[in-house]
């Protein structure tokens, strides 16, 4: 079950790289990972002897609150501008459901296991990612290239970014001390030469927040190896890319990387542009902020689920404005952004169990993740984190989670 469901959360990674080498499945794998994730659910709930099905429902208000906050998004197609991707859209959604089911609704499941296939898969799936990123390095906007995999290097990016912070903060190793980090060291590494930049900024921000946790800054062995570890990962990175050949695989990316890290700075400081993909962002934000305040009727409902894309572009499609909250206010209006900020509330509410392997600061850097980047039909990564967030344990047992 474990496994399925990181298949499941990596899937988009595994259709992008059939769609460059010219696979097709009878079916998406997005929805075949889904479904044998819920059936394998199913058979290790369902108890053959007696013929019965174990079945415990719990944060109830959650459950019910991401119901209502689909069930308002179903409304809008009754008044939306997107005659087709709309209704995708609406479906796409209803998915990010199973981390729910798979998690809150299973006896057990093993945290440890979920996260070890996890960020191993992130570093295997990166590495296999770079040569292609080299080659769209190289062959700039060649259209059947940038559509496989143009932006993957953003995506595996937060799954490292997400890897690194929750082997750094969690409170019990996940493969073993020295393991983890290895791993640490490995992602850093791969996060640095991808290009992603903001799951490395997310990434050191929130660690250097753990870092400095608290209301006064204590010094103790922890802090301090975990400060020694991170400075040495960027020594050690820094040392190992200077040496690299300019012409070889890692120097054409690192030197990618940095002139990515250079734009951000100059534009920063007002010395130019922050690339091409920050100033489309901008120019995002800008027309959600003109839809909100067009009229009343778009402020408080909004413009239809999956409307985004034709009212700024006048292509019926996938669009979004890169931050989950304006999407939802473009789209649902003020209604919807209600009801999706009480969902998210409800995740954190009466948490009394402790963390031992996600941190708040897992969770944070997915708050950041999604405040510049994705989509509401890409976030089921992030709830899958939330989800586990509130689990107690390696093992959850039936009163981990309080309701």
């Amino acid at each position: 079950m474990e496994l399925l469901l990181v298949l499941y959360l990596l899937s988009g990674v595994f259709k992008s790289f059939a769609l460059l080498f010219g696979i097709s499945f009878p079916i998406d794998l997005t929805l075949l990972f889904a479904l044998l994730t819920l059936v394998n659910t199913f058979i290790r709930n369902f108890n053959f002897h007696k013929f019965s099905y174990h079945l415990r429902v719990e944060r109830k208000k959650t459950l019910l609150l991401f119901f209502v906050f689909w069930c308002w998004m179903a409304f809008t197609l009754l008044y939306t501008s997107s005659p087709q991707y709309s209704g995708m859209k609406t479906f796409l959604f209803c998915t990010n459901f199973i981390p729910f089911i798979v998690i809150l609704m299973s006896k057990r499941f093993n945290i440890n296991l979920f996260l070890r296939v996890f960020s191993f898969l992130a570093i295997l799936l990166s590495l296999l990612y770079l040569p292609l990123l080299n080659i769209y390095t190289q062959l700039g906007s060649n259209e059947e290239i940038h559509d496989s995999i143009g932006g993957l290097y953003l995506t595996l990016g937060g799954y490292l970014g997400v890897s690194i912070l929750f082997l750094m903060t969690t409170h019990k190793p996940v493969f073993g001390l020295y393991i983890d980090k290895i791993i640490i060291i490995c992602s850093f590494f791969l996060l640095l030469i991808i290009g992603a930049r903001g799951p490395l900024i997310f990434t050191v921000l929130c660690f250097l927040l753990y870092l400095l946790r608290g209301k006064q800054f204590s010094v103790s062995k922890k802090k301090i190896a975990n400060l020694l570890l991170f400075l040495f990962c960027i020594i050690v990175v820094v040392e190992i890319l200077q040496k690299s050949s300019e012409e070889s695989l890692v120097g054409i990316l690192f030197e990618r990387s940095m002139s990515r890290l250079s734009l951000i700075m100059d534009g920063l400081l007002g010395n130019g542009d922050m690339g091409n993909s920050a100033n489309i962002r901008v120019e995002h934000y800008e027309h959600s902020y003109l839809l909100i305040t067009q009229s009343v009727e778009n402020f408080v409902l909004g413009t239809g689920v999956g409307s985004f894309s034709i009212e700024t572009n006048g292509v019926d499609g996938r669009g979004y404005p890169h931050n989950l909250i304006l999407e939802v206010w473009t789209e649902m209006g003020i209604i919807g952004v209600v009801l999706f900020l009480s969902f998210v509330t409800t995740l954190f509410s009466n948490i009394r169990v402790e963390k031992y392997y996600i941190s708040g600061y897992v969770i944070l850097y997915f708050l950041l993740e999604y405040s510049k980047s994705g989509s509401l039909v890409d976030i089921r990564t992030g709830l899958t984190f939330c989800v586990l967030f509130i689990c107690s344990a390696n093992i959850k047992q039936r009163l981990s989670i309080l309701n």
